[in-house]
């Protein structure tokens, strides 16, 4: 007999956060296998482009000239997110206008750089000066083929960097950081990392070499986790949204020297609630609860439905729905 109760939450992590998306930015075969740089060719061009970059961020003796030197690194339909959680500056005209109202950077130094297997996609991690003062930004970055920058999207807090206030949801990010090292580090067949994703959770595990979408693709991705002796939170990167942030680890298999891995995450609460095609739920109408069943989800975090009397409902809200029991 179905009881009317409240929705049930969903399993929860203990952040309270789980994971829609996350890249994970390292190049095996050098971070892992212990293989020269000068074997992948594309790694030299990376690290000529975190160079280009940092040096175009510096200002010039004029803004045309400062402006013209940013603009020549950026596609014609490039894009600047900055920061992350901000305004998107996009083409030649959005970008030349936010180039235009930045503050002089005195200096910038390039302080370490994050590959992929993908040769237009790294990162660079810059500390750079302006109002007297040193910020440390962090650039995800993806070029085109003629490597002109299609995106670059810069993450770090300006409350943070200005006010010296830390937010309260970087307590949250770093609980998380913490919850997730933890379940890597249990390797082969994770249940708790497997229980930290959304079950439309995507794992880009490398960057450029293998893209995992939804619970079955990722349990069989953590089942081949190799044995890992530990995994250790070095830094975390906030940003202007507290469900984007970068979190870099140090992970360290068994007889093998550590290596780094960089992250780029997307959470969402853990206490959402989510519903199977063919699901059987209850749906609140005018009526009452009334037994139904899972259609589709609809792209707006919505659900379809079919209710046992047999009429439908279209993009019913999650808090109008329940899982039957």
């Amino acid at each position: 007999m179905k009881k009317n109760m409240a929705q049930p939450d969903a399993a929860t992590t203990s952040s309270g956060l789980r994971i829609k998306r996350t890249d994970s930015y390292f190049h095996p075969p050098t971070a892992v296998g212990g293989a020269p740089k000068s074997k992948f060719p594309f790694l030299a061009k990376v690290d000529a482009q975190v160079e280009r970059i940092r040096a175009a961020l510096v200002s010039k003796d004029t803004v045309e000239a400062t402006t013209a030197a940013r603009l020549d690194v950026f596609a014609e339909d490039g894009y600047w997110l900055d920061p992350v959680g901000g305004d998107k500056n996009v083409g030649t005209e959005g970008l030349k206008k936010f180039f235009e109202s930045l503050p002089p950077i005195t200096g910038a130094v390039a302080l370490e750089t994050f590959y992929s297997m993908d040769p237009n996609k790294f990162i660079g991690k810059n500390q750079g000066e302006l109002f007297g003062g040193k910020h440390i930004q962090v650039n995800v970055i993806e070029t085109n083929d003629d490597g002109q920058f299609i995106s670059m999207e810069s993450y770090w807090n300006p409350t943070i960097a200005f006010e010296q206030k830390r937010p309260a949801f970087c307590d949250k990010v770093d609980a998380y950081a913490q919850e997730f090292a933890a379940a890597l580090a249990q390797g082969t067949g994770s249940k708790d990392l497997l229980n930290m994703f959304t079950p439309d959770g995507v794992w880009n595990d490398p960057v450029g070499g293998g893209n995992y979408v939804g619970t079955d693709a990722l349990k069989a991705r953590i089942a081949k986790l190799p044995k890992i002796e530990k995994v250790e939170v070095k830094e975390v990167f906030y940003s202007a949204d507290a469900n984007r942030f970068l979190v870099k680890y140090e992970i360290t298999f068994p007889g093998k020297a550590p290596f780094t891995v960089l992250d780029i995450v997307v959470t969402e609460d853990a206490s959402v609630v989510y519903y199977a095609k063919d699901e059987a739920i209850e749906a609140k109408t005018f009526q009452g609860w009334e037994a139904a069943k899972v259609l589709q989800s609809n792209g707006d975090g919505t659900y379809d439905v079919l209710f046992d009397k047999g009429t439908k409902g279209s993009n019913w809200r999650p808090s109008n729905l329940r899982k039957a029991e």
